[in-house]
């Protein structure tokens, strides 16, 4: 989206947004999608800012699209619609979505190493209406303290042919999702309630009971005499 919103008359240039197999479309654009899956796994393919009609997903080992006329084709009326369609093995799907509003929005597989690994296309629509759109600057903030560029090119450069910094290549290292692990604060000393029964003296000394019912343990006429 900085890109988009930052490169000018440049923003229609598929080059500009780099290695993310980028598609410029015009509003308007009917696309119609073919997906191939090549593979002995089934693919869960999704498109954001979306609902695709699904007008053909054939079975495992149905082999590629061979690219027959639509009056070929065996489709419901109307074909259902969809944001995720799982492609079978050896098989493919065809989809079809109109290009209504402007933005860009990733295709994926929702394996997510499969993303990290570059089994993504992305839709860049209708770029003119956004030139010089603004974001946010809480937005801009979090991406400068990350290192992300927030204007020129998919490297940042303010030239938009600049390639130089352009990825070109997956990670040779998969990082997955990354998750914060917060550390606990330590847990209260264990209470001494020699007088309650065993039960309940692990469960308060284990800090599982809320401060008003541990307080109510130690009443008269709940701790047994």
């Amino acid at each position: 989206m900085y890109s988009v919103a930052t490169t000018g008359e440049a923003n229609t240039n598929p080059a500009v947004y780099g290695a993310v197999l980028p598609f410029v479309l015009k509003l308007g654009d009917v696309v119609e999608l073919v997906v191939n899956n090549l593979d002995a796994a089934i693919h869960p393919f999704h498109l954001h800012g979306h609902q695709f009609q699904v007008l053909e997903r054939r079975a495992s080992n149905a082999g590629r699209w061979t690219g027959r006329a639509a009056a070929a084709r065996s489709v419901a009326s109307p074909p259902p619609r969809r944001d995720t369609v799982n492609v079978d093995a050896r098989s493919f799907a065809v989809l079809r979505f109109r290009v209504d509003h402007p933005g860009v929005f990733l295709f994926h597989c929702h394996v997510e190493w499969h993303v990290e690994m570059g089994l993504t296309a992305t839709f860049i629509e209708a770029p003119e209406m956004l030139r010089g759109l603004t974001f946010p600057p809480d937005h801009l903030d979090n991406c400068r303290k990350l290192g992300i560029p927030v204007s020129g090119n998919a490297a940042g450069n303010a030239e938009p042919n600049n390639t130089a910094g352009f990825r070109t290549v997956p990670p040779t290292t998969y990082f997955g999702c990354v998750i914060l692990i917060l550390t606990p604060p330590s847990p209260p000393a264990p209470f001494a309630l020699p007088r309650l029964p065993p039960f309940w003296r692990v469960i308060v000394s284990a800090g599982w009971l809320t401060t008003p019912l541990r307080s109510a343990l130690y009443q008269p006429n709940i701790v047994p005499t």
